[in-house]
């Protein structure tokens, strides 16, 4: 009783105890047996481990250096209790998440184990995997999947396929392939884990069922619908009920219900998503965000239907209960009114849906700041249906505000896609006003930021490089349009120059890394495995970019750094061994392009672009640096005439193309003594070389042709070969 008693009253836990004892105990030792003493060394880590325990972490982190220190200089690095200090210590900066002073002390323990215990020893398997997963933590993946690589090697030396821990490499192994979009090795290795599990668990597990479900995202990520809805089928069959939660099942019912949208089912998707409203309703409480999302979602399928009435009747409701249960300012409640601000601007009521993008807008200035990429989408949004409604000068203000506010919009900034947007929209603004200085200025910071974004995006996956190479031609399109038909005579040199490099940078550039990455294939297998390594490393760049928590921007400004250290040094490594890539991953400027051609030459680069009907038009550059632009003619147009020219070889059209193609924008070429051509669209099937002027002299006749892809062939090329094999000489 008295014990008990005591135990009651005392103001102290057991770990205070247990610190004051070891306190007591060091003190004691210190004295008697010095330092570096063993046990004076053991009774450190004893103390550094209690200390940890109460949550006194820098006297525990002082205690674990020192024990470990001296341990090394006493009884050197091999030695077990140096090894058990290593090793606390090593723990104690994981469990701290300081992981990159984890990382080279885990390392260091697991040579310390290969040597002492073996590759296969359990204790050194476990460390090997444990190595793995700091080294993901800090983002260098390719280090970490090759450490998972070899852990599960070993894992199913020592353990087998089926066991647990083997099971965990698989795990961990497949969600960092997943993460790097090698989507085909992830579903590799998430098959195999799946085997392991249902040898283990059975097929109706929550384990198993777990993997179904990693399956399903991947196959709908790679746009393998028909077995991501396989995988969903599975996992929602009624048998399922009693494992997974009316929450998950929600969960996987919507992710079926975009399977359903991307396959363009729309009836299963209308269905599917009714049916997911219904059962919200059963299973979620009021109050639940989920209720509010899946009623947004419903509010999406209808619009998509173009049934707007139904859209507006489901969103209405919704927002009034989101208002009252979840407040004006939550996250639902926002997603509804901006639905409900699209359903009014596809119904052209502008006067609404300004009122409700305002509202918006203010909301997010109010919850995120003016700079929040979530802000700045809402901004365009705003600004696109002011724009609209002939409310030019708002939209004007209101998106110069956010340029300011977003600041350094390609660099640290992740809002890419937003800051894209915005700026197009301005450059519509002031082409609309007028402005020419202004909106050259904004295409040009435009141009600037998309050359980061498909640099971050040139080796990732193809349905990426797809959306990319939208983007690009799209800008493009409307840079050449610009130059040629839209800025006034006092802009045109600045307007063609931005126009060349436009071309310059982007013309066939993408069609380009495709060959450059299959050129790869013969080179050596360190330069392949060094292109690997940019793919991957763009593909993270691109997936950080696209995917960033819009709630800790400083955290994924300071990944996107690491990223590009990272990949500036693998480029600078491949740029010496490949000369091609180079020009690949550094595209020219007129000045380089200047610089490679010969005295008294010519470079005409014409351009394809689509404005209401596709369009030709060229610009051409002389040693001089002086750039001229003219457009030349419809596609449809000029195709009718070419037809004929290629059918009779006819003297006539020959003359006439060689007006409209060559004279339109130089009318005298006897000052030249070689021509570079980069031809586009059909015009790339004209011998450009047998076109006569007026005279009935041919081009060939008066100056060395070449032929060129792009401009930048021209910084590739080498001067000594450049009048060699690449010229039709008369």
């Amino acid at each position: 009783m008295m014990i008990l008693l005591w135990l009651v009253g005392c103001r102290y836990s057991v770990v205070d105890v247990q610190r004051r004892m070891y306190e007591r105990r060091l003190d004691n030792r210190m004295e008697r047996l010095g330092e570096d003493h063993p046990k004076t060394l053991d009774t450190m880590n004893s103390l550094a481990i209690a200390y940890e325990q109460s949550g006194q972490f820098a006297k525990a982190e002082s205690l674990y250096l020192e024990a470990y220190q001296r341990s090394l200089s006493v009884l050197g690095a091999e030695h077990p209790d140096t090894v058990i200090g290593l090793e606390n210590l090593s723990f104690f900066y994981e469990d701290r998440e300081q992981f990159t002073e984890a990382e080279p002390l885990n390392r260091r323990l697991y040579e310390v184990y290969l040597r002492h215990l073996g590759p296969e020893h359990p204790e050194t398997i476990f460390i090997l995997h444990n190595l793995a997963y700091l080294n993901e933590l800090l983002e260098d993946y390719t280090e970490a999947e090759s450490l998972y690589q070899d852990a599960l090697v070993k894992h199913r030396q020592v353990y087998g396929d089926n066991h647990v821990e083997t099971i965990e490499v698989m795990a961990n192994l497949g969600d960092l392939q997943n993460f790097l979009g090698k989507y085909d090795q992830a579903i590799e290795t998430y098959l195999q884990q799946r085997k392991a599990l249902l040898v283990l668990y059975g097929k109706d597990s929550a384990e198993v069922l777990w993997i179904h479900s990693r399956l399903a995202m991947v196959y709908a990520e790679q746009g393998r619908y028909s077995d991501a809805e396989q995988e969903y089928t599975f996992l929602l069959d009624p048998t399922h009920r009693g494992i997974l939660s009316p929450r998950e099942q929600l969960r996987l019912r919507s992710n079926l219900a975009l399977v359903y949208k991307n396959q363009g089912r729309f009836d299963r998707w209308l269905s599917q998503t009714e049916l997911i409203v219904e059962i919200s309703k059963e299973v979620l409480e009021e109050d639940d965000y989920a209720v509010y999302i899946v009623q947004n979602n419903l509010a999406h399928v209808y619009l998509a239907e173009k049934r707007y009435e139904d859209a507006e009747q489901v969103v209405l409701k919704a927002l009034q209960q989101s208002r009252q249960s979840l407040g004006v300012n939550a996250s639902p409640t926002m997603s509804l009114l901006e639905t409900l601000g699209e359903i009014y601007s596809v119904q052209r009521r502008h006067d609404q849906a300004i009122a409700i993008r305002q509202e918006l807008y203010e909301h997010a200035k109010t919850i995120y700041g003016i700079g929040h990429p979530d802000t700045i989408r809402l901004a365009n949004n705003l600004a696109t249906v002011l724009f609209e409604h002939d409310q030019v000068d708002q939209a004007e203000t209101l998106l110069l505000e956010s340029v300011e506010a977003i600041g350094q919009l390609w660099g640290d900034s992740t809002s890419i896609n937003q800051a894209y947007t915005l700026l197009s929209n301005l450059v519509g603004v002031y082409h609309h006003k007028e402005k020419w200085d202004k909106m050259l200025a904004s295409m040009r910071l435009q141009l600037e930021g998309e050359e980061e974004f498909l640099r971050a995006n040139l080796f990732g996956a193809e349905e990426t490089l797809r959306g990319v190479t939208a983007i690009i031609r799209e800008s493009a399109d409307f840079v050449y349009y610009a130059a040629l038909e839209v800025y006034p005579s006092e802009f045109q040199y600045q307007s063609a120059r931005l126009a060349m490099e436009t071309s310059l940078r982007r013309k066939g550039r993408i069609m380009q890394s495709q060959v450059q990455m299959l050129a790869s294939n013969q080179q050596s297998a360190l330069h392949q495995e060094r292109i690997l390594d940019l793919q991957q490393l763009r593909r993270q760049e691109a997936g950080l970019v696209q995917n960033s928590d819009p709630n800790d921007l400083l955290k994924t400004q300071q990944q996107l750094r690491r990223l590009r250290d990272q990949i500036q040094k693998v480029e600078q490594e491949l740029s010496f061994q490949h000369k091609d890539l180079y020009s690949l991953l550094q595209p020219p400027m007129i000045e380089d392009v200047i610089r490679a051609m010969p005295e008294e030459s010519l470079f005409l680069d014409f351009v394809l672009y689509d404005n209401d009907e596709e369009t030709i038009g060229v610009f051409a550059l002389n040693k001089q640096g002086e750039i001229k632009s003219a457009r030349i003619d419809s596609v449809d147009s000029l195709q009718k005439q070419l037809q004929v020219f290629r059918q009779t070889r006819s003297a006539t059209f020959g003359k006439m193309l060689y007006q409209k193609l060559i004279a339109s924008i130089v009318p005298d070429l006897s000052r030249y003594q070689y021509l570079f051509i980069s031809p586009d669209g059909p015009l790339s099937l004209i011998p450009f070389e047998i076109l006569e002027d007026p005279n009935g002299e041919m081009v060939i006749d008066k100056i060395k042709v070449s032929y060129q892809s792009t401009g930048r062939d021209l910084v590739g090329l080498p001067k000594n070969s450049m009048f060699l094999a690449t010229f039709f000489v008369s």
